[in-house]
């Protein structure tokens, strides 16, 4: 009988495909698979590797690949990713007075940029991909 070696990646890669609920991942999902540096090291280079992305220090998003350029995008939209983080942080983000507006029809302006409103909290985290930053207010 041969017992197949399972890895440290190989268990964080399969729980990663295995979650539907979220497509946002925090360093502490993984630590009951080991120690601190090795799991990080161990997204790192499945950040290299372009299952995932880094969108701030110890949070990471699913990725795929760009049909245009080749490079691991975030599956899901900025602002998504945004949302669901701040959810898994604790926080209770709502869309920003811009977005509620749009949202509910009472102008048609699109608003620009990612905002997130966050009530009775400061956010002091820098959710980034590329030159998308999220805002808060």
């Amino acid at each position: 009988m041969t017992r197949r070696s399972t890895t440290i990646r190989n268990r964080i890669a399969e729980r990663i495909r295995h979650t539907r609920k979220t497509d946002v991942f925090l360093r502490q999902d993984f630590v009951d698979l080991g120690a601190y540096d090795v799991i990080g090291r161990e997204l790192r280079k499945l950040v290299r590797d372009g299952a995932l992305v880094q969108v701030e220090y110890g949070l990471y998003a699913r990725a795929k690949r760009s049909v245009l350029s080749g490079k691991p995008i975030p599956v899901t939209p900025l602002i998504d990713i945004g949302y669901q983080a701040l959810r898994r942080l604790g926080y209770s983000p709502t869309p920003s007075k811009a977005a509620l507006d749009y949202i509910e029809g009472r102008t048609t302006q699109v608003p620009a940029g990612d905002r997130i409103a966050v009530r009775g909290a400061r956010v002091k985290r820098k959710i980034a991909f590329g030159p998308r930053v999220i805002e808060y207010t």
